[in-house]
């Protein structure tokens, strides 16, 4: 894209929003429009050699169409002028409008026609627009954020589309409207001007009084109060628009656009709706593990108030798995961010709990795009390789001391600190793992036995029982049952005192273990989680290569604009310091 100098210079910088159509000609009978990166790819009647007709008749990218599109049917101005929330119009003027009425246009829609007259071809026009926002480090060049930014291929403009504050400019083209009025959008529509040139708005604002195009109801699709109601805005060449979305997500921001004469009448009104994506920044704050590689340790449980509260929002029960009552229509008020990221989620918990319908919506999400030249130009929302990451892997009630990755392979000989990988085979007998059992006692050493004791007969032990004697042989090696050799202990007296000294450093490692050492430097440690912090919020990869985040189990639910969002309070747990307290 070109570089934002003036807003004015806009109106000639920007390309026509949806279409052309890439591929035939006027004697074509069908033309194709190909616009992978804004979700569009469709087959589409040429009204030149089809009787006017327009009609659609494939669509193979099942995305939402990002751009600005007029609306074919325009409605009743009466219908566009209506406040449902106060029961009466916006505009209470005297104000004449057009004539309108309902007819059967060339593809067999019925839409709201408005009569040709008068003949003047300020009345025919369609609207188009720039939604976008700007790069700072590459001198202002514009970024639409009405396309599908990939993070890996194109990650400057993807993480600049975000939530936050964007642009729109809005300017006009012409007409296209055929046959008995519905419009070719996708055929070429030159830009709508006048005076050499010059952006129409600008030109016609030049009037008499009251005289211009009018953007009447905005809205811009994110709850927010609609703008330009009862005091419509004069559109102009250099007037720019800008709002701030606060999460990011698909939105479709709407209005009216409305031409008059000296304020006398709505000489004409088109429809017009801008669909855009907003990607998440690095920095927003709610992320539902939609990361594309990440370490999880401890994992989420099946039981945790996260995954009940996810099953239920789709109407699966939480306890017993039961997907009889789950319905993709539970959620179709929420916004297709939020439901890519909620499904791809449900996934991760197990691919066995969404049904036809959901794979459905989000199939075309979850495919490789491709450009005309074949190469891949978004990755899609979705891996199917990390499906069922979190199947299973719930860990409870477990103290975590330390947590690293290397590249390439640390055997486990070297992490314990070992000199040799001696202790690395398992047939040896000082074989790291050669561990003995949980339930092991002393009396599982050869050498130590229980006997009975000598009935005491006499003597001030009252009363008189039977009692149990240990007998140990300090002459026996005092070897474990089963050739288990780790703890590695020193020999017991008669008495149960250590009496031997044993070879630590050969038998156990060294005291700076990588395991256990929490100052470790090695070029090929890319993660090491540093715990020795006051609470959780601390946590810290030693190496800067990670950005880490702990993730406490929370409910999840829909707001009053149905996003997504927490409940509760998250409050960062406390770690504990005391070294002895550790797991290792």
């Amino acid at each position: 894209m070109p570089k934002f100098t003036s807003i004015e210079g806009l109106f000639n910088q920007a390309e026509q929003s949806v279409g052309p159509y890439t591929s035939g000609d006027e004697n074509s009978s069908e033309l194709i429009v190909f616009q992978p990166e804004q979700g569009i790819d469709i087959t589409y009647k040429n009204p030149l050699v089809n009787n006017d007709s327009t009609k659609i008749v494939a669509d193979r990218d099942g995305r939402i169409k990002l751009g600005t599109f007029t609306l074919n049917d325009r409605g009743f101005w009466e219908d566009a002028n209506f406040n449902e929330s106060a029961f009466k119009p916006y505009l209470t003027d005297d104000r004449k409008t057009a004539d309108t009425y309902i007819v059967t246009d060339s593809n067999g829609d019925s839409i709201v026609y408005k009569r040709a007259e008068p003949p003047s071809s300020t009345y025919r026009y369609s609207i188009d627009a720039l939604p976008f926002v700007t790069n700072p480090n590459d001198g202002d060049e514009i970024v639409r954020v009405d396309r599908y930014w990939d993070k890996k291929i194109n990650s400057t403009e993807h993480y600049l589309a975000t939530e936050g504050k964007i642009n729109y400019y809005i300017y006009p083209r012409v007409e296209s409207r055929v046959g008995l009025g519905n419009i070719d959008l996708f055929s070429p529509r030159g830009l709508k001007t006048a005076s050499g040139g010059k952006n129409r708005f600008t030109v016609y604002a030049e009037g008499p009084e009251g005289t211009g195009y009018y953007l009447f109801k905005l809205n811009w699709g994110d709850g927010s109060s609609i703008e330009h109601t009862t005091e419509p805005k004069l559109l102009e060449g250099t007037t720019l628009l800008n709002h701030t979305y606060e999460k990011p997500g698909f939105y479709t921001i709407s209005g009216v656009v409305y031409v008059s004469y000296k304020g006398e009448k709505i000489e004409a009104y088109e429809r017009f709706e801008t669909n855009i994506l907003l990607n998440p920044s690095k920095n927003y704050e709610f992320d539902l593990y939609n990361y594309d590689t990440f370490a999880n340790i401890g994992g989420i449980s099946d039981i945790s108030t996260l995954v009940k509260s996810t099953l239920n929002t789709i109407g699966v029960n939480p306890i017993t798995k039961d997907t009889s009552d789950s319905s993709i229509e539970l959620i179709n008020g929420v916004n297709d961010f939020d439901k890519l990221e909620l499904l791809n989620f449900i996934n991760k918990i197990s691919s066995d709990i969404l049904s036809e319908e959901f794979f459905s919506f989000y199939q075309p999400y979850n495919l490789e795009i491709k450009n005309v030249s074949n190469s891949t130009i978004h990755n899609g929302f979705i891996d199917d390789k990390l499906f069922n990451t979190f199947k299973n892997n719930g860990l409870n009630n477990f103290d975590l001391a330390t947590t690293k990755i290397y590249k390439g392979v640390k055997p486990m000989w070297e992490q314990l600190g070992f000199e040799s990988d001696d202790s690395d085979i398992p047939t040896e007998n000082i074989y790291w793992k050669n561990i003995i059992p949980s339930d092991y006692t002393f009396l599982n050493k050869s050498g130590i036995t229980i006997e009975d004791g000598d009935n005491p007969i006499s003597g001030s032990r009252t009363p008189r029982t039977l009692y149990k004697e240990v007998i140990i042989d300090q002459e026996d090696e005092q070897i474990w049952d089963d050739n288990y050799y780790y703890p590695n202990l020193p020999k017991l007296d008669i008495y149960g005192n250590f009496v031997e000294d044993i070879n630590i450093e050969n038998s156990y490692g060294i005291d700076t273990a990588p395991i256990t050492d929490l100052e470790e430097a090695d070029d090929n440690l890319i993660l090491n989680v540093d715990l020795d912090q006051t609470d959780t919020d601390g946590i810290i990869d030693k190496t800067n290569f990670n950005r880490l985040e702990y993730v406490q189990d929370f409910k999840l639910s829909l707001d009053q604009d149905l996003r997504l969002s927490i409940e509760g309070l998250i409050i960062p747990d406390g770690i504990e310091k005391n070294k002895n307290e550790q797991a290792f």
